[in-house]
């Protein structure tokens, strides 16, 4: 049964990784690029707009002081849009606070980064992949097509959807709270949000539909964090918006087609019979 649970999900997880990368490459990819425009445009704004301190030393000489620079990105969600890391700093941090730094690795543009994209696309499915897997042989019922997809909507649902309601996915540039926050908060929603479905698809009685319900809420009910007020950068408001409706559309595909094949190779034989 383990092993069958493995090549279900490496099946699944390795197409449904290359189904949201080349989803990605279409229609998010541009819209990050289109943002580290300006997020360039605003590093270099305060840079001309800072002026270069020069200390006098006792030997009289000037030394000239360098400031830091620490910045990846991370553009989050239920899957890896680029293998950028991001750091926001604290809460107080603007988006012209963002500057690059020019030692940091990072994937050229073009094919370099299309394939670290697709490897950690590939990687993240097969290990939601595992999840709905073990979720479907652990309930113990013969599973189809069909309820596949279902899963995959639960899925969707708890490590997608739920969580973008408090943290939509965010831009290059994006003025946002402190990263460890905001991690925590959306493995806490994600982790409320499928115990809260669970409870709520296979509860038998009323309680355990309350109690399901009142899980998926409380995170949200607790709230997200946020910057108390958003200062600097240039990045538009529409930009922001439109990455993240696309970023959520390719998701739901995303977990679309990792529930429809999950069921599809569990279904080959009966549950049952394992």
């Amino acid at each position: 049964m383990i092993q069958r649970i493995l090549f279900a999900a490496i099946f699944a997880g390795v197409l449904g990784g290359v189904f949201v990368s080349a989803a990605q490459h279409l229609k998010v990819t541009p819209l990050i690029l289109e943002a580290e425009t300006y997020e360039e445009m605003d590093a270099a704004t305060t840079a001309s707009q800072t002026p270069a301190t020069a200390p006098e030393t006792t030997s009289g000489t000037l030394a000239t002081a360098a400031p830091d620079h620490d910045h990846a990105h991370d553009h989050a969600g239920a899957t890896a849009n680029t293998t950028h890391d991001h750091d926001h700093g604290d809460a107080t941090t603007t988006a012209s606070d963002h500057h690059h730094d020019e030692n940091a690795w990072a994937p050229q543009d073009g094919f370099e980064r299309i394939s670290y994209t697709l490897l950690a696309n590939i990687v993240i499915g097969v290990g939601y992949a595992l999840l709905l897997c073990a979720g479907i042989v652990l309930r113990g019922k013969d599973i189809t097509i069909r309820q596949g997809l279902m899963w995959g909507v639960c899925g969707f649902l708890a490590f997608s959807l739920l969580p973008s309601l408090g943290l939509p996915p965010e831009l290059p540039g994006s003025v946002s709270a402190p990263l460890e926050a905001r991690q925590i908060w959306w493995l806490s929603a994600a982790i409320s949000g499928a115990a809260g479905l669970a409870l709520i698809a296979f509860g038998r009685g009323w309680i355990y539909k309350l109690v399901g319900l009142v899980a998926i809420v409380t995170p949200h009910l607790y709230g997200a964090p946020h910057v108390a007020e958003a200062l600097g950068g240039s990045l538009p408001a529409e930009l922001a918006a439109e990455f993240a409706i696309a970023s959520i559309i390719t998701s739901a595909g995303f977990w679309l087609v990792l529930g429809g094949l999950s069921g599809a190779f569990l279904a080959r034989k009966p549950l049952s019979q394992a």
